[in-house]
């Protein structure tokens, strides 16, 4: 039997930097021999996603794409979409039976004039959906619970929704070096991108997070932010200083804080740091951004287990404290909580030991095999 064939395209054509599914995924659908395809629209992004373990293909548009794809006969094209880029995504719901769509966010709570004057673009909305009702398969980080929701209002079938979270690849699992806890001498991390905090509270949670970070920050716990090159030449840019004041300011006044450089799958870095902040610390139920990721189970969570880290995460984020709770990765804490963390840090070094172990146990399931991609391998027959 011929190997099945899967091309993946990332949002707009394009790489995106902070987005390491296509890596994670690769390796898994690689060891049961099926043939990866990496389409992109400029060549430029090879460089970013190179690989050996797919074929980089390049195309100048969805026309091109349609000849690709009637060349080498794919079995499934998978797009990933993010929000901003659901236009492009759109464009290709009525060219290929065999495309389904990965999306990444989509707050449908915010009003549409409200998201037009925050992100100057209503285009989203008339993609999104177009993509939902169109009969493709829609993957998603949300739980069923949003999902269902969005079946209900968008009026399509609920199963033509599929929950996949990005999961953990063990060949980039970590045994930490070092697990040594003093409750007095707290570290924290957060991993990933930040946006700038000039955007109003009730729909987008920025403004949120800073504080939440600044009130963990005075109860004499170290907190680091380690964001990605291009992400942290922005910040730092005396162009953009206007828009990045906020958290500059907490970067050069606030001990207890910094922004670091950071660098993509180098785990070992991190074995210093006691838990790693996944998401919002506090919850705002007036903030309408909340109300969707609340239910989502983000990337975070599968780059942490890699590094081998306990997480801290606020209860109300429902989806993550569910696992955290379960499965004993981490610490769960309530809005109340952010003004005195030292009750919520009180444990022992052998509590602590018994968290790093059971996120070793843990990760173990948390990973590409077929029974957690089984959504898509029956997309592939297989």
């Amino acid at each position: 039997m011929k190997n099945k064939k899967i091309a993946f395209i990332p949002p707009n054509g394009s790489v995106i930097e902070q987005d390491f599914f296509f890596n994670r995924i690769s390796i898994f659908l690689n060891s049961i021999n099926i043939e990866i395809y990496l389409i992109l629209f400029d060549t430029d992004d090879f460089r970013a996603y190179k690989s050996s373990i797919y074929k980089q293909l390049v195309v100048n548009n969805i026309s091109e794409l349609q000849k690709l794809n009637n060349e080498y006969k794919f079995d499934l094209i998978l797009h990933r979409c993010w929000m901003h880029r659901y236009k492009f995504a759109a464009e290709m719901v009525d060219k290929f039976d065999n495309i389904a769509f990965y999306i990444k966010d989509w707050m449908d709570e915010i009003p549409k004039e409200e998201y037009a004057f925050l992100y100057q673009t209503i285009e989203d909305y008339d993609a999104i959906k177009k993509i939902f009702q169109s009969g493709k398969k829609v993957f998603s980080h949300y739980t069923y619970e949003y999902t269902d929701y969005l079946a209900l209002k968008y009026d399509i079938p609920k199963n033509n929704f599929c929950f996949l979270p990005e999961y953990s690849c063990e060949d980039n699992f970590n045994i930490r070096k070092t697990t040594k806890y003093d409750k007095n001498n707290i570290k924290l991390v957060w991993i990933g991108g930040i946006i700038p905090s000039n955007r109003p509270k009730k729909i987008d949670e920025e403004k949120i997070f800073l504080d939440s970070i600044v009130k963990l920050s005075r109860n004499n716990i170290n907190i680091d932010f380690f964001i990605l090159e291009k992400y942290f030449n922005k910040v730092h840019d005396i162009n953009n200083f206007d828009i990045w004041k906020d958290w500059l300011y907490e970067d050069l006044f606030n001990d207890n804080f910094k922004i670091k450089l950071g660098t993509p799958m180098n785990s070992d870095k991190y074995d210093i740091y006691n838990f790693g902040i996944i998401a919002g610390l506090e919850y705002d139920e007036n903030c309408l951004a909340l109300k969707s990721v609340r239910y989502a189970i983000i990337s975070k969570l599968a780059l942490y287990m890699e590094i081998g880290l306990p997480l801290l995460v606020n209860k109300k984020w429902k989806a993550l404290s569910e696992i955290v709770d379960k499965n004993n990765i981490g610490i769960i804490i309530d809005n109340e909580d952010l003004n005195n963390m030292d009750g919520v840090f009180d444990i022992s070094q052998q509590k602590y030991n018994d968290m790093v172990d059971s996120v070793y146990e843990f990760r173990k399931r948390y990973t590409y095999n077929k029974k957690t991609l089984g959504s898509v391998l029956n997309l592939l027959k297989l």
